[in-house]
């Protein structure tokens, strides 16, 4: 209980606190459909749809923000670890509208290649996550022809809580805290300013069967913006089907 507690404070001050000069909502949804193989290994493919609104004018996610599609390749290695390979991802991205201006830009496509590491270690109840990542985007610009490169690296903590010994009916249900953080490598190798953004999340999943389980999660976002830092208050549902 004392390493628990320890990790709720350090997750409780981990979160990046700025005053944000502009407000943006945004709805993720996501369908998995993973796939066991033998000998530890796991295949998950997914794919996401987003949309977001426009601060000026509502507050209601209805323009397009990013479509995607993905694959990862996991293997487990004992108890505690896991790693994955994810050798492509598609992003088809349109543009984050925080002022008007953001109207004028042009979509892109993306390109990702992304490998992380995953420990998961049990207390009773609680299970603690922590991944580390790494991922190459390419970027090109519908108007460009060259593509843009741009690693970061990304560290995510989670704590998990599920019910089970609360209620036996309530077995199927966990609940979630976490923050993730990203950096820009190109920036810390020349010792600039490498904060990419910082995410921090609640959320609950529902496990209806052993094939099926759907989670909401709430992530309140902070990203650089022309005119300081804005908050992404971001809204992440996902249905994974095991096959």
């Amino acid at each position: 209980m004392k390493r628990l507690n320890l990790l709720l404070i350090v997750l409780s001050f981990s979160a990046l606190q700025i005053r944000a000069q502009i407000v943006h909502h945004e709805l993720w949804s996501r369908i998995y459909f993973n796939h066991e193989l033998p000998k530890g290994f796991k295949i998950e493919s997914e794919y996401q749809f987003r949309v977001q609104n426009k601060p000026y004018e509502n507050v209601i996610p209805t323009t397009h923000l990013a479509h995607v599609a993905r694959v990862w390749v996991y293997k487990k290695a004992g108890k505690s670890w896991r790693f994955g390979l994810s050798p492509f991802a598609i992003f088809r991205n349109y543009p984050s509208i925080t002022t008007e201006d953001d109207l004028a830009k042009t979509n892109n496509l993306e390109i990702r290649f992304a490998a992380n590491a995953e420990c998961t270690y049990k207390i009773r109840s609680f299970g603690l996550r922590y991944r580390p990542g790494f991922e190459e985007r390419l970027t090109k610009p519908d108007n460009k022809e060259e593509w843009t490169s741009s690693p970061r690296m990304r560290n995510r903590l989670q704590i998990d809580y599920n019910f089970a010994k609360v209620d036996s009916s309530l077995a199927p249900l966990t609940v979630s805290v976490g923050d993730e953080h990203f950096f820009r490598i190109e920036e810390l190798m020349h010792e600039e300013p490498c904060f990419d953004q910082n995410r921090v999340f609640a959320g609950v999943a529902w496990k209806f069967n052993k094939m099926v389980s759907l989670s909401a999660n709430a992530f309140l976002i902070h990203r650089p913006g022309s005119s300081g830092y804005n908050q992404h208050r971001m809204l992440w549902i996902n249905l994974i089907i095991e096959i």
